[in-house]
């Protein structure tokens, strides 16, 4: 289990419309059996940001409340490889507003989903490489935030 609280503050007041609270809470089990490890998030996060308001036209909500959900999952292949999976889900409900059009408010709903793959070389004790491929789809009421994303990426881990 792990708590986090945050409190944001904008100095130069450039960005106070994102200053304000962040409360998050995760659950988290893990199970190792042999070469395998399993593991399965549930999280909650609260957020109460000052929000943009340009003037009763021009508004935008920055505070969700954010229920999520992973599984992860990873495999030892041999000695040198491991093949890693992810499945994500998380649903967002904003607080207020936003402006989609004069005269128009709507509540901004997200449904976010991942799902995703890793395959990591171990080429020696403290570096390996990895592949990756990922997808991902926001489902919004609000056109603007609607996406469909495919990543495909390579990466160098050095760890010591």
């Amino acid at each position: 289990m792990a708590y986090q609280w945050n409190d944001y503050r904008d100095s130069d007041k450039k960005y106070d419309y994102l200053s304000g609270t962040m409360n998050q809470l995760k659950l988290i089990g893990a199970v190792k059996q042999a070469a395998n490890r399993y593991r399965l998030e549930f999280g909650v996060e609260l957020n109460d940001r000052h929000d943009y308001y340009e003037n009763e036209m021009l508004s935008q909500s920055f505070s969700p409340q954010r229920f999520s959900a992973a599984f992860h999952t990873s495999h030892k292949i041999n000695k040198r490889f491991t093949w890693s999976a992810v499945m994500q889900y998380k649903t967002s409900r904003y607080r207020d507003p936003n402006q989609v059009q004069e005269g128009i408010k709507k509540t901004r709903n997200d449904n976010w989903y991942q799902l995703g793959s890793k395959l990591h070389y171990h080429y020696q004790k403290y570096l390996w490489f990895i592949t990756e491929a990922f997808y991902n789809n926001n489902a919004s009421n609000i056109d603007a935030y609607r996406y469909d994303s495919k990543q495909l990426g390579l990466g160098v881990v050095f760890r010591y």
